[in-house]
């Protein structure tokens, strides 16, 4: 008798806890994200995709001392354009690893309905006080697997 409640909870435990992959719309680069502006290296990470917007994360790494200031960031998507919320500048010291958030807040989920779904993070650095060229990164909004705790695995979209 005790095996078979132990059996019945360990099985509603795993079907509570368990998780199944889902199709679910994410935006992701569909080139490298990567640049070299002066004295600092720049790598880009689409770490969040969702109904209110996109949020990328900026991993910067100096090679010495180095002011590094973002200073415009917008997702272009058929010609409409998302801004990001901006960081304060950055005063990186030697040789420095920093990551920034740049959340592009706008209708993702309108966009998705609407067919928009290829655009270009354009991104401005000003390094030491001095304009770099435009760092334009393509992207798209597509299907994808990703794991979804706790959903019902029989489920799928």
């Amino acid at each position: 008798m005790r095996t078979i409640h132990l059996i019945a909870i360990t099985a509603a435990l795993v079907a509570g806890c368990g998780g199944a992959y889902r199709e679910l719309p994410r935006w992701r680069f569909t080139q490298p994200a990567e640049t070299e502006r002066g004295c600092v290296l720049g790598r880009g990470f689409i770490r969040m995709s969702g109904k209110t917007g996109v949020g990328v994360t900026l991993e910067l790494r100096s090679r010495g001392d180095c002011t590094v200031r973002v200073a415009r960031a917008e997702l272009v998507l058929e010609g409409r354009r998302a801004p990001a919320t901006l960081p304060a500048p950055l005063a990186l010291k030697g040789r420095s690893l920093v990551y920034v958030w740049l959340p592009f807040e706008f209708d993702n989920e309108r966009a998705w309905n609407e067919g928009r779904r290829a655009g270009t993070f354009e991104i401005d650095l000003e390094v030491a006080g001095a304009p770099t060229p435009t760092w334009r990164i393509a992207a798209d909004h597509r299907r994808e697997h990703r794991y979804v705790p706790g959903s019902d695995p029989r489920t799928r979209w």
